[in-house]
């Protein structure tokens, strides 16, 4: 990926704006939408985290779905936080892929996971913060509160994913 390669924002969401504002401290709301609009990730983000975006975009441009995938990013200070990413195509009225939209939230408490609400959160709490040693779906379903078939089952229709794949990709961030 090249620098100063992708796609412009077009419009962001207040969410947006108060993050990029955060490490703006200096920049009223207006001014820092200004500074947004019409640049792309390699304007705003560190350049292994603007690939990241850019292979996201190129993946929703092709016509697919990146859909709760749980991502190691990287946060003000230095540090890590995890966040839960989503992205998709948008068409135009003739069904055309004319550009990307997405989300990403981030993942700190077990609410505030899409997964949450069907019972997942607590499972993808462990995942989240033992995915480092070996964990097994019997664990994950006893996280869950619910017996090893029905989770399988559930996560699988949920993540369309087995747990030990979801688990995989968040290892391989």
């Amino acid at each position: 990926m090249g620098e100063g390669s992708g796609c412009p924002y077009l419009w962001v969401n207040r969410a947006f704006l108060i993050n990029y504002a955060l490490e703006h401290p200096n920049l009223d709301e207006e001014i820092c939408e200004r500074q947004i609009l019409g640049k792309n990730d390699y304007d705003l983000s560190p350049a292994f985290l603007a690939d990241e975006f850019r292979l996201d975009d190129e993946y929703a441009l092709a016509g697919n779905r990146v859909v709760n995938r749980i991502e190691r990013v990287g946060e003000l200070g230095g540090a890590t936080g995890w966040n839960v990413t989503n992205k998709m195509p948008v068409f135009d009225a003739k069904g055309k892929i004319i550009g990307t939209a997405g989300i990403t939230r981030a993942l700190n408490k077990p609410t505030s996971h899409p997964g949450a609400a069907e019972g997942f959160g607590p499972a993808l709490e462990y995942m989240r913060d033992h995915y480092q040693r070996a964990i097994t779906n019997q664990q994950l379903a006893a996280a869950a509160k619910m017996s090893l078939r029905a989770f399988e089952r559930q996560f699988h229709a949920g993540f369309h994913l087995t747990p030990q794949k979801y688990l995989r990709k968040l290892r391989c961030g």
